[in-house]
């Protein structure tokens, strides 16, 4: 198992969501990940052994690798001017937009009956920021309070949406709202 989309992992295994859920948070979250969330069209959990497909090596000695991002140069440090840039893009979307959702359900009129889900944030900011980038933003967001989330589930069950990528079904469920600190000390 090198590379399983988030619906399959489930369907072969006998358990309820919330604890795949859990499982899978302790496993990318662990202090050496065994698993971590990629993918730029769509969301993909992949195995530790595999993850050099997917980031880029900046030092062989020690080995340290980085996933590919806007705001990091190419030894892997932070470009302030750059990550601020970010932030802003996502915190203006949700200051002039409370609520927005992560996911967006579009009818496609020209292509007769294709459905075309597209998450809302990452469709506003896909000419700038990846799939994934927008996932580093969100998180960080959320951790310094700048952000609120809210969860409809339809079951009733909850789950910390701010460790873990959403993919576009789970994301049609996702609230973003201006948290306790001001859009403006970002």
């Amino acid at each position: 198992m090198n590379r399983v989309i988030k619906n399959p992992i489930q369907s072969s295994l006998d358990t309820s969501r919330a604890e795949l859920l859990d499982v899978i948070q302790e496993l990318s979250k662990a202090t050496v990940p065994l698993v971590y969330w990629t993918g730029y069209e769509s969301l993909t959990l992949v195995t530790a052994p595999f993850i050099k497909y997917w980031s880029i090596t900046i030092s062989e000695n020690p080995l340290r690798r980085v996933f590919p991002r806007r705001w990091l140069d190419t030894e892997g440090r932070k470009i302030a001017e750059f990550w601020e840039a970010a932030l802003r893009s996502v915190l203006g979307l949700i200051v002039f937009r409370p609520g927005i959702s992560q996911v967006c359900i579009c009818e496609a009129q020209a292509s007769s009956h294709l459905i075309v889900h597209q998450t809302e944030i990452r469709w506003r900011l896909r000419s700038t920021y990846d799939r994934q980038e927008v996932h580093d933003l969100l998180r960080y967001l959320l951790a310094e309070d700048f952000l609120k989330v809210q969860i409809a589930d339809e079951q009733g069950a909850s789950h910390d949406a701010t460790v873990m990528p959403l993919n576009d079904v789970d994301g049609r469920h996702v609230f973003y709202f201006t948290g306790d600190r001001r859009w403006y000390q970002v």
